[in-house]
């Protein structure tokens, strides 16, 4: 996700209603299906043992995913993935939420979750 962070930046800004025309589209496709692993995978991770969340660094990944999709959404709230991606930022809240008991990383991640949700929906056709 970190080597293609500033292409994928790119491709959205290029391209904001569909980043996959992008001659960045590979880095785009590449940073958005590693956000959604990432976020899977501390998501199965939690639900199995919810003392994990101890480990900050999973937190600070899991953040840097869920803002992938935040940026799909407030950025290209009319791309084929913005939909998707905005499913995918929902349940990084929730989990966030869920895991704040127990990590103050996910505790900070949370504060700032809301707002990147609500940023995205505010964006979002559907929201209009």
């Amino acid at each position: 996700m970190y080597i293609h962070r500033s292409f994928f930046a790119q491709a959205i800004i290029e391209q904001p209603v569909n980043p996959l025309k992008s001659i960045y589209a590979p880095s785009f496709l590449a940073a958005y299906r590693s956000s959604a692993t990432i976020l899977k995978s501390v998501r199965e991770q939690f639900a199995v043992m919810p003392t994990c969340a101890r480990v900050w660094t999973m937190w600070t990944f899991a953040f840097s995913a869920a803002v992938v999709f935040g940026t799909v959404v407030t950025r290209g709230p009319r791309s084929p993935l913005a939909g998707a991606a905005m499913a995918e930022l929902e349940q990084a809240c929730v989990l966030f939420s869920k895991a704040a008991l127990y990590s103050r990383r996910a505790t900070k991640a949370l504060v700032s979750g809301p707002r990147l949700s609500f940023a995205a929906t505010a964006d979002t056709p559907r929201a209009r």
